[in-house]
């Protein structure tokens, strides 16, 4: 059973067809690049393997179950980045942004307490965690946007631009944590930036008009969007 599996996934939004047809296998422990312009459809398959959005044909799984039908399963199963920069209360610190985050998944306070002090040590945040998040770096709050996906511990992560805005210094911190992933937990990371999927080594797909291909080993460069500085 893969980690991730989609089967002739599309999605449309009026006109305009978003997935046309997807078929994704992950394998469990992967680590995967999904490149693409802004509006090939990299967000909405993000959301849409999230269980986030409801497809209009075709199926996607995670672990096995359905986006869909087992939406509440697969939450469980899914720890996302698709906002690193502001969906946090800046006036809270770091460890009460993510004791917040840790409860309202269902964590006990205790729990979301010691998930959350874990988390920020595991992304080298642990002298800042009571600082206000209002005083944080992009390249922090990437990280602290990272501790949040993680505080479940669950098993597959789906990320959408997670250094879109980030330096090169700050993308490379975050890149190397996602690197340290590799083999505990299943990634998929969306991004318009091809240097991710060579600093971390992953396997690239490319995403262009709704359809997702594989990109053999010795591909020349993609002339996909250069980094955002």
């Amino acid at each position: 059973m893969h980690a991730i599996a989609t089967r002739d996934l599309t999605k449309r939004f009026g006109d305009r067809t978003a997935l046309d047809r997807v078929r994704l296998e992950v394998a469990s422990g992967e680590l995967v690049v999904l490149l693409g312009d802004n509006g090939a459809g990299k967000s909405t398959l993000v959301r849409t393997l999230a269980g986030m959005v409801v497809p209009d044909e075709g199926q996607a799984s995670i672990l096995g179950l359905d986006t869909v039908r087992d939406r509440a399963a697969v939450a469980q199963r899914v720890g996302t980045m698709l906002d690193t920069q502001h969906t946090w209360y800046p006036r809270l610190s770091g460890c009460a942004n993510l004791e917040f985050f840790g409860v309202a998944i269902g964590l006990g306070r205790h729990a979301a307490r010691a998930a959350a002090l874990d988390g920020l040590a595991s992304v080298g945040l642990a002298g800042r965690g009571d600082d206000p998040v209002s005083g944080y770096s992009s390249g922090m709050r990437a990280r602290l946007a990272l501790a949040r996906a993680r505080l479940s511990d669950p098993p597959i992560l789906l990320l959408d631009e997670p250094t879109a805005i980030l330096d090169r210094r700050s993308a490379e911190e975050l890149a190397a944590l996602l690197e340290a992933e590799r083999g505990r937990r299943t990634v998929v990371a969306a991004t318009h930036d091809p240097e991710l999927a060579s600093s971390l080594g992953a396997r690239p797909l490319v995403l262009a008009h709704g359809q997702i291909q594989d990109r053999a080993p010795d591909a020349e460069p993609l002339a996909i969007g250069a980094r955002q500085r």
